[in-house]
């Protein structure tokens, strides 16, 4: 969903989740991934493949 564009507030409507959850979901995927923001984790995962268009 981040990949997709989604805001935090979006993603927790969705997953039916705080948006506080999703922010430390996220901290926790910049971590793993070694990267500073949403846009580097957007740009992981298309280079990765896990996205298509």
């Amino acid at each position: 969903m981040v990949a997709r564009g989604h805001t935090n507030a979006e993603i927790a409507t969705i997953l039916f989740i705080s948006p506080d959850t999703v922010k430390n979901h996220i901290a926790g995927i910049q971590n793993k991934l070694g990267t500073r923001n949403r846009v580097d984790i957007a740009a992981w995962a298309w280079e990765s493949g896990i996205m298509t268009s």
